[in-house]
């Protein structure tokens, strides 16, 4: 049978009712002999819950209560009722499993109901549903109390600059269950991902002064966890601030900042991999040292331009002769100045702009995984068959010897948090590192979906858990899989 949960609202106030009115003989004592159906049901409209299940917009069955003695922390259950042609189908399992999330939501330590004492089927399902007979006054002679503890220590997440990673979120809420939410926010509300996440949030801007601040407020007002930030702007403002947060009880996972730096600034992201052996693509910062090299011929067009602090393939041109390279550079310089890219390059605005040789080869991105300590776990290789906005839009999880040592050797001299995602182009069977990003990456989902469950072990390392390390193992090794794109209401 299909149907699904929702809560009304005073909308919905006439078929709320009719299916009370229909229900109301159905009780050991009818509703209607205790209370006004009308009257009832505009003031549980209007103060409590109704959670209802739908079955092609049909009502088929009901819960109704309160979850508004904040002082005693105490949640109410005053009728719970499903259609008779209904009845066996996880209906009723279904309406209370809603009302005890939102009582957990709402920081309710139990709940209470009262129920006839004769109605051996309705006392059945609440203990098989954890509540217990309560040696208290009930409200009638022929009733009797129930309760149930329904308190959990919520483990609460936020995901910041969380953009249109819905599948984040999606992954997260998963590897939560019932016992915690995941939380999203962003600069702007136009936000496709807060759709999924329990509670969104618009934040200040990155750089604006309040913007720790009000991550802290709200991080202690909502029992966050833990932080994980999707930006690579918002690392860097993270990693400085991480002991702050730690003091309130909130983890942020991120790397120390001069990992983050490492990564960030593409400049230093190549004096990195040179001074540690790694093979990298030539990169210049000036475009003198460009046109000398060109002229010796130690390197050719095409060339790339990019910014020196940029993602998302935000401002990067491909110049394929000299005319094309002096106009993309000033370019690039223009752009930078007109976005959020700013903000970084204010640092060094003359040296914002990268050149690279263009990159020849099949290109691969590594997730490579490191536990919050910085010990190294794992890696997991992708090879790239389709790009969309300087994010991977398909490609399958393969097995590579090579490129998994090469994810040790990064993992073993950053000693990151989490997850790195590593670009690396396949030339000559040589591997060529091109960036670094210290965060979940636009390809992580490929991984995610060929077995490994990163989120999940993050959340158990944060209890300080150990993990089964099959999840964190791919299990499908060349399965294509492709990117979709769907409509989002905001």
């Amino acid at each position: 049978m299909d149907y699904n949960v929702t809560i009304a609202d005073k909308s919905q106030k006439e078929q709320v009712y009719n299916y009370i009115v229909k229900i109301d003989k159905e009780f050991p004592v009818a509703l209607s002999e205790k209370a006004n159906l009308l009257e009832y049901t505009e003031k549980i409209l209007e103060l409590g819950i109704v959670v209802l299940a739908k079955s092609q917009d049909k009502i088929i069955g009901i819960l109704t209560g309160y979850l508004n003695d904040a002082a005693n922390r105490q949640g109410y259950i005053s009728v719970l009722e499903v259609s008779d042609e209904c009845r066996g189908a996880g209906v009723a399992k279904a309406l209370l499993n809603e009302f005890e999330k939102m009582a957990r939501r709402a920081q309710i330590k139990t709940i209470r109901l009262y129920t006839h004492k004769d109605n051996e089927g309705a006392k059945r399902f609440y203990f098989k549903n954890g509540y217990k007979i309560k040696n208290e006054q009930a409200n009638y002679d022929y009733s009797i109390v129930l309760e149930k503890n329904v308190e959990v220590n919520m483990f609460n997440i936020l995901l910041t600059s969380v953009g249109r990673r819905s599948y984040l979120v999606n992954y997260f809420k998963e590897a939560l269950g019932e016992n915690g939410e995941v939380h999203a926010s962003n600069s702007t509300d136009i936000t496709p991902a807060f759709n999924y996440a329990d509670k969104a949030v618009k934040t200040p801007l990155i750089y604006d002064d309040s913007y720790i601040d009000f991550l802290k407020e709200y991080c202690i007002k909502n029992k966050i966890k833990a932080i994980i930030s999707l930006f690579d702007v918002d690392l860097l403002v993270l990693a400085k601030h991480k002991h702050e947060f730690e003091q309130i009880g909130t983890t942020v996972i991120v790397s120390d900042a001069d990992v983050v730096e490492i990564c960030n600034d593409k400049w230093k992201t190549y004096q990195f991999l040179k001074d540690n052996g790694f093979n990298t693509v030539n990169t210049y910062i000036s475009l003198q040292d460009v046109m000398r090299d060109l002229k010796s011929g130690k390197i050719n067009y095409p060339l790339m331009i990019k910014p020196r602090w940029g993602m998302g393939s935000l401002s990067v041109m491909q110049a394929d002769d000299e005319e094309e390279l002096q106009i993309y550079y000033k370019r690039a310089i223009k752009k930078i100045k007109q976005t959020y890219l700013k903000y970084e390059s204010n640092q060094d605005i003359e040296q914002a702009v990268l050149i690279q040789e263009k990159m020849i080869g099949k290109e691969h991105g590594l997730d490579v995984i490191n536990d919050l300590n910085g010990n190294y776990r794992t890696t997991i290789v992708k090879e790239k068959y389709a790009m969309r906005a300087g994010e991977t839009d398909c490609a399958k999880v393969i097995d590579s010897g090579v490129l998994s040592e090469l994810g040790e050797k990064i993992a073993t001299k950053l000693s990151h948090v989490g997850n790195m995602d590593v670009d690396v182009f396949m030339v000559d069977n040589k591997p060529y590192i091109l960036e670094m990003n210290a965060r979940f990456g636009g390809g992580y989902p490929f991984s995610h979906m060929a077995g490994v469950n990163l989120p999940k072990a993050l959340v158990a390392w944060l209890k300080n858990e150990e993990i089964d390390e099959d999840i964190l193992k791919a299990e499908k090794f060349d399965v294509l899989f492709h990117k979709d794109i769907t409509i989002v209401k905001l």
